[in-house]
């Protein structure tokens, strides 16, 4: 009897699947929306498409601002890698990955590296270090590897960005 009360049939155990499928047929045909009913529906559906849209891309807008959130909060550190990523955005490395490749389709490597190489580039250009090696150990990299992706990334090295004395 509780069952019934929220829901629109019930089922006993044991029972025959000839007596479900008979259920499930009364349950279909009960459920089939008049054509006044499906033309309100196609209305309201485009509705809810909106909104759903909407709401999709403010997720994501939420998502991507927590996401540069950790980031630049954890960019100086040696060893902030994609496990920290997910970790710090209370996720799976897997569920990161998949999320961020739905997103901006990127992996979270180069998310990071990204990042990376953008704030290196602002750093040189502004002159407020002096050197490359600073920069390096500002945007969390040793210097040889900063060095390497900072020419495959930009083209050029970092000496190139800093400004002239």
């Amino acid at each position: 009897m509780e069952g019934l009360r929220v829901a629109d049939d019930y089922v006993t155990k044991p029972f025959s699947m000839r007596e479900l499928r008979a259920r499930v047929a009364r349950l279909v045909r009960q459920s089939k929306p008049s054509t006044a009913a499906l033309s309100r529906g196609i209305e309201a559906t485009e509705e809810l498409d909106y909104a759903a849209t909407n709401s999709a891309e403010a997720g994501v807008d939420a998502l991507l601002a927590r996401l540069d959130g950790i980031v630049v909060d954890n960019l100086a550190t040696q060893g902030f890698d994609v496990a920290a990523l997910a970790r710090g955005a209370a996720m799976s490395v897997r569920t990161l990955q998949r999320r961020l490749r739905e997103t901006v389709d990127e992996t979270p490597t180069d998310y990071l590296r990204r990042h990376r190489m953008e704030k290196a580039r602002a750093m040189l250009q502004s002159g407020a270090h002096t050197t490359a090696a600073e920069v390096a150990a500002a945007v969390g990299l040793n210097r040889p590897y900063f060095h390497r992706l900072y020419r495959a990334w930009w083209g050029h090295v970092p000496a190139e960005d800093m400004p002239e004395s």
